[in-house]
């Protein structure tokens, strides 16, 4: 991740969206915002105050010119995001079951286990190519990813020390796990609706003891998955 010092590009950016000042969410709220964060390839991330305002955003007008201002900050992208509150959820459109990313191994909830599929952290986003012959992605794994890389490393998403310490009790006293758990809606404003599941799951190193090892670092292992309704027009 890094940051974007350049204000006066992002600004452009921003007006090329058809977006203002005041759609953006800057102040307070700890979320990622206008940096470049990445998992395979830069994104830069916009956080948006409510999903009113990031599907009021239109498609870049001059292609060329959006390709050369993401290009002055380094970005494959725009990604705009906004945090989808407790009732927000959409209708009956075959996305928005907590499907997650458990889906991408196959994890059931066996005995043991505890669901902790209310601490999931959704987000609408919309993202916007720097230059892909197409002006908007219904669906982006790598943006996502990078997303929920930059909401972890702010603490976003991580259990309660209640879900903590349920989930570090296993049957044979093993490794300690912590998870975040994310879910991005993506594609509705294209009326082509997807969702991508981002889990990250954090395992500290023990020793024989069953104590965490100082000095050595946690695992981490990533798993995605998603969605998208192929029916949509």
């Amino acid at each position: 991740e890094e940051d974007i010092p350049d204000f006066k590009t992002l600004s452009e950016l921003r007006e090329a969206l058809g977006l203002h000042m005041d759609d953006v969410s800057l102040g307070g709220t700890g979320l990622p915002s206008y940096v470049n964060s990445s998992v395979a390839r830069n994104k830069t991330l916009f956080p948006i105050l409510d999903a009113n305002r990031l599907h009021f955003a239109k498609n870049p007008p001059d292609a060329d010119g959006f390709r050369d201002l993401c290009d002055k900050v380094n970005s494959t992208g725009i990604y705009l995001y906004s945090p989808i509150m407790e009732g927000e959820m959409g209708g009956d459109d075959g996305t928005n079951n907590d499907a997650g990313a458990d889906d991408a191994e196959g994890e059931g909830t066996s005995s043991g286990q505890v669901d902790i599929a209310d601490e999931v952290l959704r987000f609408e986003c919309r993202q916007f190519p720097r230059y892909s012959g197409y002006p908007e992605d219904p669906a982006t794994g790598i943006a996502a990813a990078a997303l929920a890389a930059s909401l972890r490393k702010r603490g976003f998403g991580a259990p309660s020390e209640d879900d903590k310490n349920a989930l570090n009790k296993t049957s044979d006293n093993s490794t300690p796990t912590k998870r975040y758990r994310y879910e991005f809606y993506q594609g509705t404003a294209m009326q082509h609706a997807s969702k991508i599941g981002v889990r990250f799951e954090e395992k500290n190193k023990v020793a024989d003891n069953g104590s965490k090892e100082k000095g050595k670092e946690s695992e981490l292992q990533t798993y995605i998955s998603g969605l998208i309704d192929t029916s949509s027009k």
